[in-house]
């Protein structure tokens, strides 16, 4: 992960202001987040914070950059955070703002070093993105499902090589109000996404280290000081 003095005196000073955070948006029984924050709404680069809870006594532990969608945040249609002109939608190539379980990790590896539930991509996996399709959003096998339009979860490149599902419009879910939220590998600093969150593969390896299911752990993403 990357450091720097200025993030480092930053992260003091936040770790001070969260230690007690009742506007964190996750249950009691999470104690691991990944904090995303952007400056603005429209912003593709943010800060992805590592913390960790002890009673109500929350920690930065590290912090890296990542990028976002390429148009920025939008609200979750459901949990309709404020301070958002959008709301999430299928392919609108934003980031939904809000509060998300993480389910598993996954990759093209048979296995990882991961003490998360763990899925081998094979050229068989895909997560369907079509609105209409009763498979919608949910990890599926190619010829399992009925649709008309998928994501290759085995791609030709890397950005899927390591990465978590994020809990995204799954309970229940909803027609159209977007599919397929992912933090995976990106294709470059600076590259923005269609509406997951990507990192480096280092930081990625970083995270599948550190996350535990035991904590419960949860991903939330909002404009700073929202």
């Amino acid at each position: 992960m990357k450091h720097t003095v200025g993030v480092f005196i930053f992260c003091l000073f936040l770790a001070c202001t969260l230690s007690e955070d009742p506007e964190l948006p996750v249950p009691a029984h999470c104690s691991q987040v990944l904090l995303v924050e952007t400056e603005t709404e429209l912003d593709s680069l943010a800060t992805l914070f590592c913390l960790e809870r002890t009673g109500r006594q929350w920690k930065i532990l590290d912090s890296m950059t990542v990028m976002v969608g390429r148009k920025g945040l939008a609200a979750d249609p459901v949990q309709l955070p404020m301070g958002y002109s959008r709301t999430k939608q299928e392919g609108d190539k934003c980031s939904p703002a809000g509060s998300y379980a993480l389910l598993f990790a996954f990759g093209y590896a048979p296995d990882a070093d991961t003490r998360m539930p763990y899925r081998q991509m094979t050229d068989e996996d895909i997560c369907v993105d079509d609105s209409l399709s009763g498979a919608y959003n949910l990890p599926s096998k190619r010829t399992a499902a009925s649709y008309l339009s998928a994501e290759d979860m085995r791609r030709s490149d890397d950005l899927y090589s390591k990465g978590i599902w994020v809990g995204y419009n799954t309970d229940p879910v909803m027609p159209g109000y977007g599919s397929c939220i992912f933090m995976h590998i990106w294709k470059d600093q600076g590259y923005p996404t269609a509406g997951c969150t990507a990192m480096s593969a280092e930081d990625m390896q970083q995270l599948f280290g550190w996350l535990d299911p035991v904590a419960n752990p949860m991903l939330v993403q909002r404009i700073r000081g929202h």
